[in-house]
């Protein structure tokens, strides 16, 4: 990692005809092993975090798929702690392109609990394809993590897990601003979209405004924050269109990371929205059976002992056979919406307003440029018909009358005589045409031409 941020160094100060000092070198160290601590760090919340959600991990999950994972210290770190819960981890795949992170990846495990296990179960992409997300083999029984993937990459990311049959997502975000540009999602208004993806990079302005004073580091300081809400926007859209498509999804967020941000995603049997919807329709129609349902499902969720698994039976045979005790939780809850959610919902509902509004401009803009484009279709067809003998023109019809009394129109007054027609076709628009032209020469007449 050094030795390439010292690459980097190097060439831009040669880009700039200087040299790298050996302070250059020694503050490049201290900024190298402050990111190497940091990415332990932010490793060890993601476990810690992950460790609360271990009983939600189905037993079935053999296999850890680290989407655009680089050397795959999040894939490997995860498997490590799986490994450690005593979890049946088969196969763990690290999908990235760039050339030499497989290297690295086999340093990082050589410093890991169970190395010998880990090397005979990790693989990296390149080392069979191109390592691609697309090429990811993201099989019924994988876990998919990502983990700072930068510009589309989380998006990416979850779309792909979403469309499989994989059970579990993991994805700490990043700063989306190189997705700025690129078409919107999560039903974000296109100029919102840039403007959340431009201002999502903000977040890391630590360095600069630690070495900044004044109304400068005010200024660092606000745009910091703006950067902040505008990534929690983001992830909030991302963890609402999980939700909306069936997918458990829990978003935590910390100041301790610039980049802190974590999604937890599980997917839900196939049938919980349409359960849910079901619910939602019963308390409106038959108030007394949802108050009993509710009781239930809180029994179900509270209750403990041989009665409670008859009633883990029952409720299954209601709902499904691949319902899990986890699943009633959620649909629980999604029915005693919390004030986080209800925050949520208002941030994206006006989003959506905004995304409402912006299509409404759009469509009003493309219908007055139609119309306008019309206008001027008619108008040339009128002054066609009017000055059928002077190519449409009402400046060559001015010049052919001057010429035919043996006079020119004088440069600074043809300007004049022009407006001076201009407005009496104006007045008499929709007049028959014969008309007009005769009210046009009287008024060359008048003037001398």
């Amino acid at each position: 990692m050094y030795l390439d941020a010292l690459d980097n160094l190097t060439r831009k100060k040669k880009n700039k005809g200087e040299e790298v000092t050996e302070q250059d070198k020694e503050d490049l160290i201290k900024s190298v092993v402050s990111k190497m601590e940091q990415k332990v760090e932010e490793l060890r919340y993601v476990n810690e975090l992950l460790e609360k959600h271990l009983t939600e991990i189905p037993q079935g999950v053999h296999r850890v798929i680290d989407m655009a994972g680089g050397a795959g210290d999040v894939g490997l770190g995860i498997t490590t702690q799986l490994l450690s819960e005593g979890r049946d981890i088969n196969h763990v795949e690290i999908v990235d392109p760039q050339t030499g992170t497989d290297l690295f990846m086999h340093t990082i495990i050589d410093h890991l609990p169970f190395q010998q296990e880990l090397e005979k179960i990790v693989h990296h992409a390149l080392e069979h394809n191109n390592g691609y997300l697309q090429n990811a083999d993201i099989t019924p029984d994988a876990m998919v993590v990502a983990k700072h993937a930068c510009g589309t990459l989380t998006d990416d990311s979850l779309d792909l897990w979403k469309d499989s049959d994989s059970k579990i997502f993991v994805a700490m975000t990043c700063c989306q601003d190189k997705a700025c540009g690129h078409p919107s999602r999560y039903d974000i208004p296109q100029e919102e979209w840039d403007r959340l993806t431009t201002e999502s990079g903000w977040t890391n302005l630590e360095d600069e405004i630690g070495k900044s004073s004044g109304q400068k580091k005010k200024e660092l300081e606000e745009k910091m924050i703006k950067g902040k809400e505008a990534m929690k926007i983001l992830d909030m859209a991302r963890v609402d269109y999980l939700r909306r498509h069936g997918f458990q999804a829990e978003l935590y967020m910390t100041d301790k990371f610039p980049k802190g941000d974590v999604i937890i995603a599980r997917r839900l049997p196939k049938n919980f929205l349409i359960k849910l919807k079901e619910i939602e329709q019963l308390e409106k129609d038959d108030p007394t059976t949802f108050d009993n349902l509710r009781l239930k499902l809180d029994y179900l969720i509270k209750g403990k002992g041989s009665a409670r698994g008859a009633k883990v039976e029952n409720m299954l045979r209601e709902f499904g056979d691949d319902w899990v005790l986890e699943d009633f939780i959620e649909i629980d809850r999604r029915l005693d919406p919390t004030i986080a959610d209800a925050e949520v919902k208002e941030i994206l509902s006006d989003l959506k307003k905004r995304a409402a509004r912006e299509r409404t401009r759009i469509v009003k803009e493309r219908e007055e440029r139609e119309e306008q484009k019309a206008e001027k279709a008619r108008e040339k067809e009128f002054m066609d018909a009017l000055f059928a003998d002077s190519r449409g023109r009402i400046d060559i019809y001015a010049r052919q009358h001057a010429e035919k009394t043996g006079v020119t129109i004088p440069y600074n007054k043809f300007n004049t005589v022009i407006n001076a027609l201009q407005n009496k076709i104006n007045r008499m628009k929709g007049e028959n045409l014969e008309q007009i032209r005769i009210s046009l020469d009287k008024i060359m007449e008048e003037m001398g031409y």
